[in-house]
């Protein structure tokens, strides 16, 4: 059969049409797809911050071998961060061994807060990763103490935490929960006398061994 011009032309756009039709088909599964992937990559990438979110509101600062703050002082409304702030030391010829969490600036933000193994600080103008190796309270971070918090209902504590001292989680009335998550730790080596003093909801600890203890 002979085609004329006209029904040449009208083949033509029939094939066109169905062309298009499956190339916008196949273009939508292909954006769909790379948009799924774009999405989950974008998600891996957030990194630690988003992993431990709590870690942006803890204070700490740099301690000795023996277990004491380094002398030094840094603006406090311009500290709470990873990573950011600066920690100018007063004593430099006293050796960095680590850090102690001294405050939390968390707000009614979160109920929870996961104290990491290590963290990162501006001391002298260098960043300096460290493990955080201590809890303690500290009267030039009286405004951010643990204590008193009415918000937090479960702590995570890290496995390089070695000392947590008295009163550091004191009076903390919506307190619930505990977990020490280092290896099967004797409790008594890592908690001072009375660190939860007047927090009337909690009694148990939690250690990575699935030990319980009960805190009298």
């Amino acid at each position: 059969m002979k085609l004329t011009n006209k029904k040449k032309w009208i083949i033509v756009a029939i094939v066109l049409a169905v062309v298009l039709a499956v190339g916008g088909t196949i273009g939508g599964v292909v954006y769909a797809y790379w948009a799924e992937k774009t999405e989950e990559s974008a998600w891996y990438e957030m990194g630690i911050d988003n992993d431990n979110p709590t870690i942006k509101y803890q204070i700490f600062v740099p301690i000795s071998a023996t277990g004491s703050r380094i002398a030094g002082a840094y603006d406090v409304s311009n500290s709470v961060g990873y990573a950011a702030g600066n920690y100018v030391r007063t004593d430099t010829s006293t050796a960095i061994d680590g850090l102690a969490l001294v405050g939390w600036e968390g707000g009614v933000t979160l109920d929870y807060v996961i104290i990491p193994d290590t963290a990162t600080i501006l001391i002298d103008g260098v960043q300096r990763t460290l493990p955080v190796k201590q809890v303690m309270i500290d009267a030039d971070f009286r405004d951010y103490y643990f204590r008193g918090n009415t918000i937090i209902e479960t702590i995570h504590i890290g496995r390089n935490v070695g000392l947590v001292k008295t009163g550091s989680f004191a009076a903390m009335d919506n307190l619930r929960y505990v977990y020490l998550l280092g290896t099967d730790e004797d409790v008594e080596t890592v908690f001072e006398r009375n660190v939860f003093l007047g927090s009337p909801y909690f009694n148990t600890i939690n250690n990575a061994g699935g030990r319980n203890y009960t805190v009298n």
